[in-house]
């Protein structure tokens, strides 16, 4: 059931069938596989509903911002005068290298606290612990350890549709 593409229960329902029959017919709609797509529906409507209120489709800046205050002009003083200290510049390769630690460490901050790949991280998890909890202990019928092979498979198959979102977020 937490699994939102209905592969687990798309398996359930047939895992019996012979090569023959899941290439020229279609899975009846029922048990748990139709509980599963009412779910995911269900769950999917609501996220569209509450995107769509949340969502500001007016230009108007003064929605965001609320009720505009007034601003309290700050008495006439004279201008403070600071005198600069003299910079010196210097291109050299020590330069460039903390530069470029600066510029990646930055970079590498922007990308981890950002909505879209907590976002992703997050749907991740998500997929994974439903992938484990729906194939972890019974594979094909058959009760079975968590070996490294069963976790790879479910890892590889929780976060391979993550790493499309990845690519078109990375790609543009």
């Amino acid at each position: 059931m937490l699994d939102p593409f209905g592969i687990t229960s798309l398996e359930e329902t047939t895992r019996y069938w012979t090569v023959f029959e899941k290439t020229s017919e279609l899975p009846p709609l029922d048990g748990t596989l139709l509980n599963n797509r009412i779910l995911w529906m269900v769950i999917g409507t609501l996220l569209l509903l509450t995107a769509y209120v949340r969502f500001p489709f007016s230009l108007d800046r003064s929605r965001k911002q609320g009720k505009s205050k007034a601003i309290n002009d700050p008495p006439d003083e004279p201008p403070v005068i600071f005198e600069l200290a003299s910079a010196t510049q210097e291109f050299n390769l020590a330069t460039s290298w903390r530069q470029y630690l600066s510029q990646t460490q930055l970079e590498i901050r922007n990308i981890v606290f950002s909505a879209p790949f907590v976002t992703l991280l997050l749907l991740g998890i998500f997929m994974v612990v439903g992938n484990a909890a729906g194939n972890l202990g019974n594979i094909f019928g058959t009760a079975v350890h968590p070996t490294t092979g069963a976790m790879v498979r479910i890892l590889n198959g929780a976060f391979s549709f993550s790493l499309v979102f990845c690519a078109d977020l990375l790609l543009g």
